[in-house]
């Protein structure tokens, strides 16, 4: 296509309009680029949320089978072992969750302001924004799930004591009559 100019006038205009489309263009991708962004960290978020969830509903299932496997009061203290694995694991998953966070609300106020870091989805820079894993081993709302499995334990711990069942089953099991003998 061949246009036909005649003076610096229309050079000018020619310029001017496609200065303006390369600008909307421009912030056309970039509102792109920031939507896909946004998203893409959402599914992150939503990630570590959901691994977390699970993380809990198999710390009470794997916790639960090993008090009903060890009927001995010394056994009971080995549900303790997945009890601190799993509350470290929800923690750190938390923790990430918390850090891509951080990011998102990053990326919504700096984004269309910025091109600094596009598509970088690495929240580890927010790291000293966020609390340790540690500490979030200790918020309050993973202290109570997590505390109550460990109280639930030390019950049991006593009841069995109590009960004298803590030590007497030599045969490694409950003693439960079977056919009423």
């Amino acid at each position: 296509m061949n246009f036909d100019v005649k003076n610096e006038k229309q050079i000018d205009f020619l310029k001017d309009a496609k200065t303006a489309v390369d600008y909307t263009m421009y912030h056309i991708a970039k509102k792109h680029f920031f939507t896909h962004e946004c998203e893409l960290i959402e599914h992150v978020i939503h990630r570590m949320a959901h691994h977390s969830f699970l993380i809990r509903g198999w710390a009470v299932t794997i916790i639960v089978g090993a008090l009903l496997m060890s009927m001995q009061s010394y056994k009971i203290f080995v549900a303790f072992l997945p009890l601190i694995a799993f509350w470290y694991l929800d923690a750190y998953f938390l923790r990430q969750e918390r850090l891509y966070r951080k990011l998102y609300d990053w990326v919504v106020a700096n984004r269309l302001k910025s091109d600094e870091f596009i598509m970088d989805l690495n929240a580890y820079r927010f790291k000293d924004q966020v609390d340790s894993s540690f500490k979030i081993m200790f918020s309050h709302t993973l202290l109570w799930f997590y505390g109550s499995i460990a109280f639930i334990i030390i019950a049991y711990f006593f009841i069995l004591l109590l009960t004298g069942d803590g030590g007497a089953a030599s045969s490694g099991g409950a003693h439960l009559p079977i056919g009423g003998h």
